[in-house]
């Protein structure tokens, strides 16, 4: 623990060296693990056909509650479609984001 005025001068200077070592050696260990462009265009291409499965998904449930109340129609069948239009939309539109950058 630092007593005089110059130790808490030294303590205080040596901390801040400490963050800004610390900071550095994250921004270079960053900059070693960046992608290469066509690691970038494999994952795109991963996420619109994990995005055409989401939806689907989507589309078989919105039908197979179309169909249920259509057979059912006085049943208490919990429907859960809060959302499921901008839902579907935003995922249609994942799945037809074209592959420029690739």
């Amino acid at each position: 623990v630092p007593t005089t005025h110059a130790s808490r001068l030294v303590a205080a200077v040596m901390a801040l060296a400490g963050i800004i070592v610390a900071a550095l050696l994250t921004a270079s260990l960053a900059e070693m693990v960046r992608w290469t462009p066509d690691e970038t265009s494999a994952l795109m291409i991963l996420e619109r056909e994990k995005a055409r499965l989401s939806l689907q998904k989507q589309a078989c449930r919105k039908i197979l509650e179309w169909y249920r109340r259509k057979k059912y129609p006085h049943s208490r069948i919990r429907r859960n479609s809060f959302g499921w239009r901008h839902r579907i939309r935003k995922t249609k539109r994942a799945t037809q984001e074209e592959m420029e950058d690739c």
